[in-house]
């Protein structure tokens, strides 16, 4: 992924079953955007990588993600991940009609690495479903490595 000034990221990685787009925001916070939208086999399954300008720490952009949450968000559960060397956090939670899993990563001072993938609770519920989901969040995140 490459901004209009020449910063370099990462390539955007082939993933079998998706389809992505790299989105714009001009004027935002969002440095860069990949829409992905799985098919076939990962029909039904949704998400995006981000890189996102900060001025707070990875713990307090946290921290205030968690205040403005809606109040349908329930079973949130936090843990430590690792990027490489890059210690991050994981959040999996659930709404009313879906599963949501969200790993987030400070890659310098003011930039945070977002990754999320959405499914509906029967998708995840489902055996094939869910593991079709996990190996999906394993490849995006592997291949942005």
């Amino acid at each position: 992924m490459v901004n209009a000034s020449g910063g370099f990221y990462s390539t955007i990685p082939e993933i079998k079953d998706t389809v992505m787009t790299l989105r714009q925001f001009e004027d935002s916070e969002i440095k860069y955007h990949l829409d992905i939208e799985g098919t076939n086999t990962n029909s039904g399954i949704y998400g995006f990588v981000q890189i996102i300008t900060s001025v707070h720490s990875l713990d307090k952009y946290l921290e205030l993600s968690r205040e403005f949450m809606n109040s349908n968000v329930f079973n949130l559960n936090e843990k430590n991940v690792l990027f490489g060397e890059i210690s991050g956090r994981q959040w999996t939670y659930r709404t009313g009609k879906a599963f949501t899993k969200q790993e987030f990563y400070p890659i310098n001072q003011t930039d945070i690495l977002i990754f999320s993938l959405s499914t509906t609770n029967e998708i995840k519920n489902n055996t094939a479903g869910g593991v079709a989901f996990e190996e999906l969040f394993n490849n995006i995140v592997n291949g942005f490595k």
